[in-house]
């Protein structure tokens, strides 16, 4: 199929790029080699060729990338001095030939041995105790939005998204309940989720939006979990520059399935609940003079998530906002700052790490975290880029003893080469 669409793009009559990427990193630090460690001192090393075929004209663009994404570390949870080798593809579409229709397609493919950092982007919608430690995985995720302009005031953005992984060789998790049931490996999950949002502007600056979402979910241990609610959102374009986006909703949720025995039936004996969800989004340009741009991007809200692995449910509020500074044309500053944490009102029953009698663990639920870097381009087809990232973990605030601990700090340095010059750092 794809040889298909790469034979008829050549037939029509646009323009077709090849490029070619390349990009050297080294970290050291210190990090939990699995969850639910301490952290230990380590150094990694990544090499991430890339190839890329681009078609482009003036009413469609395909991209089709391939990456081979090679990471060494030492120690590792394998305890191994081979590197790590993943696969990574990606097929993008975007059509505009009209102007009330505009289409992007999206599709990535991922097998190999991804380190622990990879494995949380590979398995979206996976908490951080459901990680599966694991060998070698394969993914697949696609993602298709559309945008039709029904009238000058009517507007109807569609959004769906899917997802595929599939782990192989997994080791269990090493848990062992003092007062829960025995937890599960998650080693395979499907999913899917629809938004659709319709779009009334008000004024040349007010939008108002009513929608609905939906998602399903089903994972290797029986789970299965479905979501759907209504939505309220309503734009503000501050300035020509600056936007602001709020999220009204409401999610029913249920959860059904035969469960892997031991297995918690999540959201109590009705296997339902109902919850209020919100968010906003919001990117302002702070400040400009001359050749320098500070930009800024908040967002945040309350959602409501399912851990799998320990059958857990509760809404969680997060929170995130990210500053970049820009000295055209060659200077770059990022500092990204973000947090999250379940809303219980009780805590979770603890679990024991390795034999029965070991101290009681209480899972993850709070992460906060930072991180920044400043990138200088060398050439328009060179830059180099340093920086750091700081995060901690914690249970539910409620959680007795409550501490954040399996810190994550390190440094970095990157060296990136593309055969197609780098935009100018202009605004």
């Amino acid at each position: 199929m794809v040889g298909n669409v790469l034979v008829a793009l050549v037939l029509l009559s646009g323009e077709i790029d090849l490029r070619a990427s390349a990009v050297v990193e080294s970290r050291a630090g210190e990090t939990p080699i699995v969850a639910g460690t301490n952290p230990t001192g380590f150094v990694a090393e990544i090499v991430a060729p890339a190839a890329m075929f681009v078609y482009s004209d003036p009413g469609l663009t395909f991209h089709a990338a391939y990456s081979p994404r090679v990471y060494w570390q030492h120690p590792n949870a394998v305890n191994s001095w081979a590197p790590l080798l993943l696969h990574t593809a990606d097929l993008l579409l975007e059509e505009r030939s009209t102007r009330r229709l505009s289409l992007i397609a999206g599709l990535t493919g991922a097998i190999g041995e991804p380190d622990y950092t990879q494995l949380q982007t590979l398995v979206g919608g996976v908490g951080q105790s459901a990680l599966p430690q694991i060998t070698e995985i394969a993914s697949v995720s696609g993602q298709l939005l559309a945008r039709v302009t029904l009238t000058r005031r009517w507007e109807l953005d569609l959004d769906g998204q899917a997802l595929y992984w599939r782990s192989f060789g997994a080791a269990p998790v090493v848990t062992t309940p003092t007062t829960t049931p025995t937890t599960t490996t998650i080693t395979e999950q499907r999913s899917a989720g629809e938004q659709g949002t319709a779009l009334y502007r008000l004024t040349p600056r007010h939008a108002l939006g009513f929608g609905a979402a939906g998602s399903e979910a089903s994972f290797s241990n029986g789970l299965q979990i479905y979501t759907v609610g209504p939505t309220v959102t309503w734009k503000v374009q501050l300035t020509p520059i600056d936007e602001l986006k709020l999220t009204l909703g409401f999610t029913y949720v249920r959860a059904a399935g035969t469960l892997t025995p031991g297995t918690i039936p999540p959201l109590g004996p009705s296997g339902q609940t109902a919850t209020p969800v919100g968010a906003f989004d919001l990117i302002s340009r702070v400040a400009r003079r001359d050749e320098f741009f500070l930009l800024a991007n908040a967002n945040g809200g309350v959602d409501y998530f399912v851990d799998p692995v320990l059958g857990t449910t509760a809404p969680r509020a997060r929170a995130g906002l990210g500053l970049t500074a820009i000295m055209a044309p060659d200077w770059m500053a990022i500092v990204r700052g973000d947090f999250s944490t379940a809303l219980r009102s009780t805590p979770l029953a603890p679990i024991s790490l390795g034999s029965p009698g070991s101290p009681a663990y209480y899972s993850d639920e709070t992460l906060v975290s930072l991180t920044a870097s400043v990138r200088r381009v060398v050439t328009p087809g060179v830059f180099a880029e340093i920086g750091g990232l700081w995060a901690e973990r914690a249970p539910a605030f409620v959680t007795p003893d409550f501490q954040f601990r399996e810190r994550q700090l390190w440094v970095f340095a990157r060296l990136a080469w593309t055969s197609h010059p780098l935009p100018r750092l202009v605004n």
